[in-house]
């Protein structure tokens, strides 16, 4: 062997030798391997975020739901009190149209054919 190629050897060798070797001809690989770890753990994350995402929107849609059972369920007891006072309205005008003004009389039947 020549001086040089003995020189070069030992300085391949003070530099680490084989790894350094290695380190030269595989990091474009490391690189690459490197990338597509952060790409999957960056596609993790925002699947997770999705997944987050999806179970807070279905807990709104389930609370919207529940909300909307009580408003019609309120709106719904308001018109059944509309309906049993408008019934009461017409028994008091039937009662007042039937009323009798004669007063002492022992059979009160009303003024008209009623």
């Amino acid at each position: 062997m020549t001086e040089y190629t003995t020189l070069i050897i030992s300085f391949i060798s003070a530099l680490g030798g084989l790894e350094l070797v290695k380190y030269l001809f595989v990091r474009k690989a490391n690189k690459r391997k490197a990338s597509a770890e952060a790409d999957t753990l960056d596609l993790n994350n925002r699947q997770d975020e999705a997944q987050r995402l999806d179970e807070r929107l279905k807990e709104r849609d389930h609370k919207i739901d529940t909300l909307y059972l009580e408003l019609r369920t309120e709106q719904q007891k308001n018109i059944d009190l509309i309906h049993e006072t408008y019934k009461l309205q017409m028994k008091i005008s039937l009662s007042e149209i039937m009323k009798c003004d004669v007063r002492g009389c022992v059979k009160r039947t009303p003024p008209s054919e009623y």
